[in-house]
């Protein structure tokens, strides 16, 4: 839930290294990021070094991509690509000299098979050394003229990243892995345990061609060879630090034998350590939701004009939880819409531009997030108003003039909205709700920070919904407002959320971002979108069928939308 997308050429894509990492590490505020830990020079600071890198790199990419050009066209430019920019850039980065794999790297034969299976991968890190290798990192260096994701005909018969992301699930030795074409680096880990695609993206060209130093930065300091040395870990290198009083014991002795391990690295360590982090700024995040449904509550229940809806709350026999449940839905579906917006998925690809800037100008969730971070108060409506638009267009039929596609979704219908429908909210309970929502309190710092809303996975969906079952709706009718308390055990048992799983969570996954994606899928090339489909996390990877057809918007929405335009 960090700020990832600060840095242009750095991408996660699932859980290989958190994207809570990365801001962190920038800051050196990840464990190991002393000059020492870095095994730096006597004398040179870890900012001077990664400065030298920089300039010594900037004129090494310009040299390699002016000879690219020289190469006639299909070459891969293996050892060229090699040679003068991708061995060079690891040397800058701490890796020395790898060794040369000739024969490529095996692996003890796999269920069903007769034959030690080889993998041709290029070069490798060992430790302790070459000719004693108890742990390794796998470096895979292809020419630039090959694709990482998919097979080269006459060059590579499998997709580079696919087969060395298969060499490290098979490897017990090997943890982390490097596969790069000189255009993109990629930082791989074990991923046995997943379904999907898992890694850590450097896009090289981008970094060196825009001068983007910040994300040159992240590089050094990320895939520097320190980053993936085996470590003793805390007590074993505390015991072997010479101590004057040690009098030689057998504890002393068991130590002695003690060896680094390579699930002990400072990548893996920090790794561990922003998941800890991350569970901690999700806890925040539960708490943010809680603070969005108390403001969009009271804002509703206190608005002069929502009479219908205060007298329709005094005749119901739960009308805590039926306004509970109607501002749930209000919630995940800004959620969604953040998702989606940040990932870049809520257009389809042939979208006009002019109805691109049309929605990001005025309609879209990213909007509303730049004003909540500004002072803005009043009792105008007209920012709901105008996200009733889009959701208006998402349940029914699309708004072309805002690029938007009718997804038949009901999540998004006046009808999710219940005894919401038709009532009014304040622009300054939609924004202080929408500011709970995109910020948090960083739990290292305590400042302030946006979520990072692109990364978002089912599993942290999952936990926002299940942190909301320690909290008991309240709608205190002579003050009109609208709090959560904290739940007691029999309060939860009572309500039924004790043991009921929840039906939105399942809405939110069937219906909200599938039809995105699959309208994705329609329009790409059916092998890239079968890739792509393995790189997007659980969140969206449902097949619920709905109808595409585009049409205007029906009702007040299209009334409002021509009354904004103009």
């Amino acid at each position: 839930m960090s700020a990832l997308n600060v840095f242009k050429a750095v991408r996660t894509v699932g859980t290989a290294l958190p994207a809570e990492a990365i801001p962190r590490a920038n800051e050196l505020r990840m464990p190991g990021q002393t000059a020492e830990a870095y095994q730096l020079s006597p004398g040179m600071a870890v900012n001077g070094a990664i400065a030298r890198a920089w300039e010594a790199m900037l004129a090494a990419h310009r040299a390699w991509h002016a000879a690219l050009k020289r190469l006639p066209e299909g070459d891969a430019a293996t050892k060229l690509t090699r040679d003068k920019w991708l061995l060079p850039l690891l040397y800058e980065l701490g890796w020395g000299r790898p060794d040369v794999i000739s024969g490529g790297l095996a692996v003890p034969p796999g269920l069903g098979e007769t034959e030690a299976p080889h993998f041709p991968i290029s070069h490798r890190l060992a430790w302790p050394d070459a000719a004693n290798a108890a742990a390794w990192v796998p470096l895979h260096l292809v020419g630039a003229g090959v694709n990482l994701d998919t097979k080269t005909a006459g060059v590579t018969a499998r997709a580079p990243q696919a087969m060395v992301q298969d060499y490290l699930n098979r490897e017990d030795r090997a943890l982390w892995a490097i596969v790069s074409n000189g255009h993109q680096l990629r930082l791989l880990r074990d991923a046995s345990s997943l379904t999907r695609q898992s890694f850590v993206e450097f896009d090289l060209d981008a970094i060196f061609t825009d001068q983007l130093y910040a994300d040159f930065r992240v590089l050094f300091l990320t895939v520097h060879a320190s980053r993936f040395a085996p470590r003793l870990d805390d007590k074993a290198a505390k015991a072997t630090t010479p101590d004057a009083d040690s009098d030689g014991s057998a504890e002393d002795a068991d130590i002695e034998v003690a060896e680094p391990k390579l699930d002990n690295c400072w990548l893996e360590r920090w790794r561990t350590t922003a998941i800890d982090d991350g569970a901690r700024a999700l806890l925040n995040l539960q708490h943010g939701i809680a603070a969005a449904l108390q403001e969009l509550g009271t804002g509703f229940v206190a608005h002069p004009a929502n009479v219908a809806l205060r007298e329709t709350l005094a005749a119901a026999t739960d009308a805590d939880r039926d306004l509970q449940r109607a501002l749930l839905r209000i919630a995940y579906r800004l959620i969604v819409l953040f998702v989606v917006e940040d990932r870049d998925l809520l257009h389809r690809s042939d979208v006009s531009e002019d109805a691109r800037t049309l929605y990001a100008d005025y309609f879209s969730t990213a909007r509303l997030r730049r004003l909540a971070a500004e002072p803005i108060g009043g009792w105008h409506t007209d920012l709901w108003e105008a996200h009733q638009i889009v959701t208006d267009a998402l349940a029914g039929d699309g708004l072309p003039a805002l690029g938007l596609s009718g997804l038949g979704a009901s999540l998004y219908s006046r009808d999710a909205l219940s005894i919401l429908d038709g009532a009014k909210l304040p622009n300054r309970a939609l924004l202080a709700a929408v500011r709970a929502l995109a910020q948090i309190d960083d739990p290292v710092t305590g400042l302030p920070r946006p979520v990072d809303y692109r990364n978002l996975d089912s599993e942290e969906l999952g936990g926002m919904y299940e942190g909301l079952l320690a909290y008991t709706p309240r709608y205190h009718a002579d003050e009109r407002t609208f709090t959560l308390d904290v739940a007691t055990g029999n309060d939860r048992k009572k309500s039924g959320s004790y043991y009921t799983p929840s039906d939105l969570i399942a809405l939110v996954l069937d219906e909200a971002l599938d039809p995105l994606i699959d309208e994705a899928v329609r329009q790409a090339d059916p092998e890239q979108a079968l890739l792509d489909l393995t790189v997007v996390d659980p969140f969206i990877m449902r097949n619920f069928g709905v109808s595409r057809d585009t049409g205007a918007c029906k009702g007040s929405g299209s009334r409002a939308l021509s009354e904004t335009a103009a």
